[in-house]
């Protein structure tokens, strides 16, 4: 498969932004409120860009800015959209919010489907794409709970089945009917 020069770039950069925030981030006036460094290109280079991996405040880990003030970073760079994301909590009532407090700029939500929304859960994952707007769109499939995660973590600490609640979303290499749902 042949792919343009413009659509690998693109794929880097919604891969890389999140990351590039963390290092170059600098409190403004010591408010919460980020900016990133004037660099020549930067923001021609994110023009359009969809960053589909935002972790942001509200959140039961400490994040370094909220969901609103990285919409609007994104929004003053030139980005198309954002992806909200939560290992705990959906975050479609987040996007909606968010984009009533910055226009200009697509913001989506979505689900991940960990032992604290029931592992996989079609009627989470039909709650939250309920929320008003419908701006929840994303669903990813276990992540800090997976059965692959708890698995690699014990052979460094012994503690694989620590959330056998989760149930896997496959077995034997096929889908379990829940997730095919």
């Amino acid at each position: 498969m042949k792919h343009s020069s413009r659509s690998i770039v693109l794929l880097v950069l919604a891969l890389s932004v999140p990351i590039a925030l963390r290092v170059l981030a600098r409190p403004l006036n010591g408010v919460g409120v980020v900016q990133l460094p004037k660099q020549a290109g930067l923001t021609q280079m994110l023009e359009g860009a969809i960053d589909i991996h935002v972790h942001a405040d509200p959140d039961s880990r400490g994040r370094f800015i909220d969901a609103i003030d990285v919409a609007r970073l994104a929004r003053s760079r030139g980005m198309r959209a954002i992806v909200l994301k939560n290992h705990y909590e959906p975050t479609a009532s987040l996007a909606y919010i968010t984009r009533k407090e910055v226009p200009g700029i697509e913001v989506f939500g979505g689900i991940a489907l960990d032992l604290q929304v029931g592992g996989i859960n079609p009627a989470a994952v039909e709650n939250m794409a309920r929320v008003k707007g419908g701006w929840g769109r994303i669903v990813w499939m276990p992540t800090l709970t997976s059965e692959n995660i708890e698995c690699v973590d014990a052979k460094q600490t012994d503690t694989c089945g620590r959330f056998s609640g989760c149930p896997a979303a496959s077995q034997r290499s096929k889908l379990k009917p829940a997730t095919k749902y």
